[in-house]
């Protein structure tokens, strides 16, 4: 957490000791207490206890985080703890935050305080900067536990791909330029065969064909391989299609998996058939990539 949130007040605290004067006046008899009868009899000790019921403190918490993020997207989160009961209670209130990747179902503490509120009191604080690497979904639980009650304020966030459109160029951790582009649909396409003649590839019935050009370029100053033409998806109605092989009749294919030296680049098209329902606006080219030297990964999302 960025800023951190300890209130402590301390409180006071005296012990008295009641002493008899010593000056009796010689009728009366001297109780344990130090209390004296006048008429010479014994009295009975006075009662000092406090009557008055403990105030009880209540204490809240309320949390605020964003409700949607993008991978890469800075953001904070914030808190505010408040003391709305009529009293402090016997001590200090804890209170902290949990995130938990709904993914994969693991839990971090982000940090954990203590507190001291007076009753109407309220103390807020904001996090430092933070961001995620890839999408998700998490769910916050802020939390706070006094000494009378607990608490508790679960939000969720959702984790998203950066909105990239067909025609922007995507850069990697290691400085390869991606740039999708012209996606394009048709039932057929001409091709030349073997022998230098044209002919029609028909797609299957209830199919089409898509295309898409792709275009990788190294701008850094090391050889990298270009990125693996299966390591792009179409994604059309929550289904994935891998590029068609060695059935697309064409040339000009694009492969992947090639060093490109810096300043170098490699080019070609994705094919894919996809059900004729399809429209060019359903349609998304999804990528992610690693490279294992490096130690990076990356993924985006064309639309």
């Amino acid at each position: 957490m960025g800023t951190t949130l300890t209130v402590g007040l301390a409180g006071c605290s005296s012990d008295q000791t009641n002493a008899g004067n010593g000056n009796g006046n010689g009728n009366g008899n001297e109780d344990g207490n130090g209390n004296t009868d006048s008429s010479g009899g014994e009295t009975e000790p006075s009662d000092d206890s406090d009557d008055t019921e403990t105030s009880e403190s209540e204490y809240a918490i309320e949390g605020d985080v964003p409700e949607e993020l993008r991978v890469g997207e800075e953001y904070r989160y914030s808190v505010t703890i408040s003391n709305e009961g009529d009293g402090t209670g016997d001590g200090e209130a804890r209170f902290g935050l949990e995130a938990t990747d709904r993914g994969s179902g693991s839990t971090d503490s982000l940090f954990e305080e203590t507190i001291e509120l007076e009753p109407g009191e309220s103390e807020s604080s904001e996090s430092g900067t933070g961001s995620f690497d890839e999408p998700r979904t998490i769910e916050w639980r802020f939390w706070v536990e006094g000494p009378d009650n607990s608490d508790e304020d679960i939000h969720e966030t959702v984790v998203e791909l950066p909105d990239t459109e067909f025609g922007d160029t995507f850069q990697t951790p290691t400085n390869l330029e991606l740039t999708a582009e012209n996606p394009r649909l048709a039932d057929r396409y001409e091709y030349e065969n073997w022998s230098g003649e044209t002919e029609t590839k028909q797609a299957e019935s209830g199919e089409q064909f898509a295309f898409i050009d792709l275009t990788v370029d190294n701008v850094g100053s090391e050889t990298r391989e270009s990125s693996n033409r299966l390591s792009f998806e179409l994604i059309y109605d929550g289904a994935l299609y891998e590029p068609l092989g060695v059935e697309y009749e064409r040339e000009d294919r694009y492969g992947g998996l090639n060093d490109l030296p810096s300043g170098t680049g490699e080019s070609g098209v994705l094919p894919f058939s996809v059900p004729d329902s399809a429209d060019i606006s359903d349609l998304e080219l999804y990528h992610t990539d690693s490279d294992y030297e490096a130690g990076e990964e990356w993924e985006v999302r064309w639309s």
